[in-house]
């Protein structure tokens, strides 16, 4: 009996390497009879990732092409002709420029999430470094100087995608805010640790309570 269960473990050892990203496929080196099983399971794993990548694709295009009528409609904001209705106006204006945020941030989102593997594991040190040569292309004006601090041998048990989403995001508005250094600290202890800081203003006291809000501008 366990010579004819032991494809299955191995199986089993397979589904557990693919649950933690260490592989992104089950192996198909197995019994005829088993083979059907493994193939189908892979079939629905590889259509699985292909739409994942579509839909970011396609959010990403999205937003690059409503870019261009949302200039021009900002633009009309700034009419003569509506220098008459000046509350229709700016409430124009405020609209605009809240969608165009929102734009400006799906494409960052994009950017910075990469071309990974969906499922994949994160690597501290490779991942974070890949991140801060991202931001520093796009804050190449500002000549900030971004330190990564640390070290650490993990691989982290999350999705790779939506943590360099996160650390991303967290990293971007440290270079928005920050006058000259943003540095990103390792700690590698028992529960691995990243803290991301610049030498900005902050937030002050009384608008704390707003952070995470859509209207949040820190």
């Amino acid at each position: 009996m366990r010579r004819a269960l032991a494809p299955l473990l191995a199986i089993r050892v397979d589904l557990e390497r693919l649950s933690s990203g260490a592989s992104q496929s089950l192996s198909e080196d197995v019994l005829v009879e088993i083979k059907p099983l493994t193939h189908e399971i892979n079939r629905l794993l590889e259509l699985l990732a292909r739409r994942i990548k579509r839909s970011r694709s396609a959010i990403s295009n999205l937003a690059h092409a409503l870019k261009t009528p949302l200039s021009i409609l900002q633009q009309s904001t700034r009419m003569p002709e509506l220098n008459s209705i000046p509350e229709l106006r700016d409430r124009m204006a405020h609209q605009i420029s809240a969608v165009h945020q929102r734009i400006e941030r799906e494409l960052k989102r994009a950017r910075l999430s990469g071309t990974g593997t969906s499922g994949t594991h994160f690597q501290v040190m490779s991942d974070l470094q890949g991140l801060i040569e991202v931001v520093k292309i796009g804050y190449a004006d500002k000549v900030l100087i971004v330190e990564l601090r640390g070290q650490s041998t993990r691989t982290w048990p999350l999705d790779r995608e939506d943590l360099l989403e996160l650390f991303g995001s967290l990293m971007d508005n440290a270079c928005k805010w920050a006058q000259r250094t943003v540095v990103i600290g390792i700690e590698d202890a028992a529960v691995g640790r990243v803290m991301i800081e610049d030498d900005g203003p902050g937030c002050a006291p009384e608008r704390m309570r707003e952070l995470g809000s859509e209207r949040s501008g820190r």
